[in-house]
């Protein structure tokens, strides 16, 4: 099993956030990484929202 196979495996999603914040090379990194994601449709159309408001994200 190569390792791309191997990720996407062991893949899991967690709801649970901690209150360390990203820093600016953590999210340019993590834009990169979507815009060369792909998608079922071949067209990589994505939407990224950064929220830093406490309460916006506990609602």
């Amino acid at each position: 099993m190569n390792e791309t196979i191997r990720t996407i495996l062991e893949h899991r999603s967690i709801r649970h956030f901690s209150e360390d914040k990203l820093t600016k090379e953590d999210v340019k990194l993590l834009v990169q990484s979507a815009q060369a994601a792909s998608t079922s449709s071949y067209i990589q159309a994505y939407s990224i929202i950064g929220v830093t408001d406490r309460q916006k994200k506990e609602n």
